[in-house]
């Protein structure tokens, strides 16, 4: 097996998880979307949940976007850490955050609009945003070979 395809084929099952959690997040916003909040199992409320979730979801959503379009050890040609835009995905986050609650006040009866929300959305943002830059820390160019340098020991 090639240099190459040793490369891609090592990353397969990392591009799958990258990818499951995204499609989790997805999934996970959806619920906010819903005409009523689920009600807890057995009925009991604990306060502060309806709260966590919302962090949650959004830090599960911008940690999970920024896995999939800027990996942790991604290289640019040159060899050195591809520089990624995260902005835009907090840029899009807030929006979304605001644009739930708006969905929320004016098309689902059994919802308001709650700033509380979008504060702890904001939250989540800065949760994921963290995670996303530790991990490219602590995973760096330097935890894996390049491509270039794989192809060019295999030659």
């Amino acid at each position: 097996m090639s240099g190459r395809l040793r490369t891609v084929a090592s990353r397969v099952p990392e591009v799958a998880v990258r990818t499951a959690l995204l499609l989790l997040a997805a999934v996970l916003n959806i619920g906010f979307y819903l005409p009523e909040v689920p009600a807890a199992p057995g009925g009991v409320d604990v306060p502060g949940t309806d709260k966590a979730f919302h962090a949650g979801v959004f830090a599960l959503t911008v940690w999970g976007l920024g896995r999939v379009l800027a990996p942790p050890a991604a290289l640019s040609p040159s060899g050195r850490p591809r520089r990624f835009p995260i902005g835009w995905v907090v840029l899009g986050c807030l929006v979304h955050a605001v644009v739930i609650e708006l969905v929320q006040g004016a098309l689902l009866a059994g919802r308001s609009v709650s700033v509380a929300d979008v504060a702890a959305d904001a939250v989540g943002i800065a949760v994921g945003v963290g995670l996303w830059a530790l991990e490219r820390r602590l995973r760096g160019p330097g935890s894996r070979p390049s491509p270039q340098r794989s192809i060019s020991r295999a030659a």
